[in-house]
């Protein structure tokens, strides 16, 4: 290793970072609020019929379960 490679204290190599950071964060595209909008509404329906799905499901099941224990 060379000596004349200064080495970098805790403050000079937190200060880089900070600044690679915020170089990076400038790069950032943010979506429109419109975008912001549609991609919540598509969440939410998604939940919906997701939620729907499940309800649907475990009520067959029940349904299923009390007739099987009804034979018994």
């Amino acid at each position: 290793m060379s000596d004349n490679v200064e080495k970098k204290g805790f403050f000079a190599k937190m200060a880089d970072s900070l600044r690679g950071y915020k170089s990076e964060f400038k790069k950032i595209v943010w979506p429109s609020w419109s975008t912001i909008l549609k991609n919540t509404g598509i969440v939410i329906a998604f939940i919906l019929i997701v939620s729907i799905f499940i309800y649907v499901v475990d009520l067959l099941f029940g349904l299923l379960f009390n007739w099987v224990v009804g034979l018994l």
